[in-house]
């Protein structure tokens, strides 16, 4: 039986993997947050700012219903965090 070893992870490698970690060196600048419900606005704004030099998160958000604590899935929207590099 063969057994295959796997090369030691880089650092670079590690960092990398992890998505809210940024590169060493690098800054945003936080410039706007927004809300959008529509998929379809939400790619086409990425879209243009990714396309216009910025950076761009996105995170979805489903409001919960206080008494019950169930997700109100009809009122899911996106939040997009944009950032300026810098």
């Amino acid at each position: 039986m063969k057994c295959k070893i796997k090369p030691a992870a880089t650092k670079e490698r590690l960092t990398m993997e992890n998505k809210d970690e940024q590169p060493r060196g690098t800054v945003r600048r936080f410039i706007e947050q927004f809300k959008i419900r529509d998929y379809e606005a939400a790619r086409a704004a990425v879209v243009g700012l990714t396309a216009a030099g910025f950076d761009v998160d996105i995170k979805p958000f489903t409001p919960y219903n206080e008494r019950t604590r169930e997700p109100k899935s009809e009122f899911t929207y996106l939040v997009i965090t944009v950032y300026r590099r810098g």
